[in-house]
């Protein structure tokens, strides 16, 4: 396709015939060299250069595919002015000189077209506003400065714009962008498609005083200066709340902020160097989660990492585990040591393994002064707050060896902390891990439990996790090179796939919304004991009205239990603990993984019996203090379970004096309860729902429900309160 502008009778056009000088008029149709008032088009195959000083209103240089553009040459010494927008289909190359592109707030320098390049080997090049690649161009810098937006002002389009499908090099040569963006769009967005960013430099400054200035990007740039002045931010940013981060050689603050938003990660290869306080480097971090920073090479300044921290209250349990990481951070004066306006408002402890005793900060024997690197504390405040940890942020390894192993107190677990400004994968072969378990424990806020972490799975940054040891001769490292940018929020579980022959069993409950997961799994190299590798001991919460779920394998609790593969009859024991009394749901995720294996769920308080082939959920009540041998799994036991489908899906249980009818479909039909005497007390029509309660207001005691639906009829028995 061509692309040939409008025709006005200011507009001047190339010969045709190869172009020429700028200057000379035989290079221009009709034999007038163009002013300031107009607009120029140089044709498809004209070559033009610019050696004096020129100027123009609008610029068209034109391109039809790889072989057939026009050409525009900036020459040392020469200066050409524009005072509208430019627009590239062929080529533009600034080889020395000066091009002033623009003059007012609108205007525009755009490379557009697959065929299109600006190609900047020296000189200077001014805009006055945007500049952008369009339809899969093309930008080549090997020398001289560019500087962007010198007008400044609000919008919503990006200041300097290189999107999906364009091609960016740069090897050399300064980028300035001048001014941020007041409005919605972004100072620098960068999501070249085809990267190779070898040199230069791109500087942020921020001449009109706006309150941020947005770098977006998914790419790697090279060194990066944020030079946006007192009381202005740099915030940075990649394309989504992703794994990805983006990457620069080397980072340097001279003044202003610089802020790695929440969600968002940036990787510094080389050298990060904050001229400033730690105030003007923050990683920041809200409700949603953390800001995500990797520094590879040598950090020279200090740093804020924030650490959003949701406080306690009635109905949230307030508990945190947390890790630091800056450098060996005095606890004393900082966000984190514990409030005394009030007595015991505020709480901050480490773990003791060797006592199995949580260790009062505020108690002075207890000796706790610094967040240690990768060490965890356990916390909880009296009021909501971002939290700041100031110092160097930590880039090296860290190692423990010959952690203590009680097996009469502590039982081996150690809760440590990740001492990274970024998320952390877990437990593969650069843990380097000695007789410690290879699955990892995050406190799980929101479910008010821990939440297994196996290898290869995230622990948030800023966050505790617990470990075991298996022997009093033990090791672990704590790699930097595990580092990685993750969205992961500290306060909710990490979403997990389900590998093939893998059950997980969730329950949770109407009562507060806590919740607990255990994972059975089947390896033909596992045991029916504890296996140092995969499986994980159920470590209980520190919740009381939370409810807990766990396997049971050679009188061990397990939360994450692997067993060998089975061709015969074998039982699981799955116990279960209510944190109040209420109803429960349970739901299984995996049975539909498994082959030629039947798989059925007993209740052994109600004798339901759940064929997980067909069902992946069940509904129940418990009560506090009930025993916890609640459930057994019957694998490739089915011929021995009968008739698991005698409700038809119908389930009928009860809490207190409610009565509980769940079925997978829509329930009509008629329901009728009776006393251990044969007596009526309760006869109603089913409402159509697929949920439905009938209340009923009766002695305690053990009452029979019958349920007539869809010209079938059943009776179960249930307990009264």
């Amino acid at each position: 396709t061509s692309f040939f502008p409008f025709l006005s009778f200011s507009q001047i056009s190339s010969n045709g015939t190869g172009g020429g000088a700028w200057n000379n008029t035989s290079t221009w149709s009709g034999g007038v060299v163009p002013s300031s008032s107009n607009d120029v088009v140089i044709k498809v195959g004209d070559a033009v250069t610019v050696s004096t000083t020129e100027a123009c209103a609008g610029l068209t240089v034109n391109g039809t595919d790889a072989t057939n553009y026009g050409t525009l040459t900036i020459q040392t010494g020469s200066t050409l002015s524009t005072t509208g927008s430019t627009t590239i289909y062929g080529k533009l190359n600034i080889t020395g000189g000066t091009f002033n592109e623009g003059n007012s707030s609108g205007d525009k320098l755009t490379i557009n077209g697959a065929n299109s390049l600006l190609s900047i080997s020296g000189g200077i090049l001014n805009t006055s506003r945007y500049f952008a690649l369009s339809n899969s161009a093309s930008f080549d810098m090997t020398g001289g400065t560019m500087n962007v937006n010198s007008i400044g002002g609000s919008s919503s389009t990006n200041i300097f714009y290189i999107p999906s499908g364009s091609t960016f090099t740069m090897s050399s040569g300064t980028i300035n962008i001048l001014n941020g963006n007041s409005g919605t769009g972004a100072a620098l967005k960068f999501n070249p498609t085809t990267s190779n960013v070898t040199g230069g430099t791109i500087h942020f400054t921020n001449e009109k005083g706006y309150a941020t200035i947005t770098l977006i990007s998914s790419n790697t740039l090279f060194d990066i200066n944020s030079d946006v002045g007192t009381g202005d931010t740099l915030v940075i940013q990649n394309m989504s709340s992703s794994s990805d981060g983006f990457m620069c050689h080397n980072f340097s603050i001279t003044s202003g902020t610089a802020q790695v938003d929440p969600g968002f990660g940036i990787t510094v290869s080389n050298t990060l160097t904050n001229n400033l306080s730690a105030a003007n480097l923050v990683v920041a971090s809200d409700t949603t989660g953390n800001g995500s920073l990797i520094v590879n090479g040598t950090v020279t300044g200090s740093a804020t990492v924030q650490r959003y921290i949701a406080a306690y209250s009635a109905t949230a349990n307030g508990w945190h585990e947390i890790g630091s990481p800056v450098n060996d951070m005095a606890i004393s004066g900082s966000d984190f040591a514990p409030g005394s306006t009030s007595p015991n408002v505020d709480d901050l402890y480490a773990w003791d393994e060797a006592t199995n005793t949580w260790l009062n900060y505020k108690v002075s024997g207890n000796n706790i002064a610094n967040f240690t690197n990768g060490e965890g504390f356990l916390v909880a405040y009296e009021t909501e707050a971002t939290k700041n940890y100031t110092g160097t942020v930590n880039n090296t390894d860290i190692s423990f060896s010959d952690l203590s192993y009680n097996t009469t107190q502590g039982d081996g677990w150690h809760l440590l902390g990740n001492p990274y400004s970024s998320a952390l994968k877990w437990g593969d072969n650069n843990w380097s891990l000695t007789n410690v378990g290879g699955v990892a424990k995050v406190w799980n806020e929101s479910g008010g439990n821990y939440s297994d972490v196996s290898s290869g799975g995230i622990i948030p940054s800023t966050n505790g996790f617990f470990v075991q040891v298996t022997s009093a001769t033990n090791s672990l490292t704590i790699p930097a090179a595990d580092r990685v940018h993750d969205a992961s929020n500290n306060f909710k579980s990490t979403s997990v796939t389900n590998p093939k022959e893998i059950l997980r069993f969730k329950v949770t409950d109407d009562a507060n919304g806590y919740y607990d997961v255990s994972t059975l799994g089947f390896k033909a190299n596992a045991t029916k004991g504890f296996d140092n590798a995969y499986d994980s001991h159920k470590l209980f919460s520190m919740v009381k009205t939370a409810p807990s779920l766990w396997t049971i394998s050679k009188k061990q609790d397990f939360s994450t239990n692997y067993i060998p593969e089975t061709t015969t009859a074998y039982d699981v024991p799955l116990q279960f603990r209510a944190g109040v009394s209420t109803v429960y749901h349970l739901t299984i995720k995996g049975a539909d993984s498994f082959d030629n294996t039947g798989l059925v769920l007993e209740d052994l308080k109600t004798g339901e019996k759940i064929d997980l082939s067909n069902t992946n959920s069940y509904d129940f009540s418990a009560a506090k203090g009930d025993d916890v041998n609640r459930f057994v799994l019957h694998i490739n036991g089915v011929t021995a379970v009968p008739d698991v489908n005698e409700t038809d899906g119908i389930q009928v249980f009860s809490s207190g004096k409610t009565v509980y009818l769940h079925g997978q479909n829509m329930l009509n039909g008629k329901i009728s309860i009776f006393n251990t005497l044969g007596q009526k007390v309760y006869e109603g029509l089913l409402n159509g729902a697929a949920k439905q309660q009938i209340r009923v207001n009766q002695h305690k005691g053990i009452y029979f429900v019958k349920v007539e639906e869809n010209n079938h009829v059943f009776t179960k028995k249930v307990f009264i309160q």
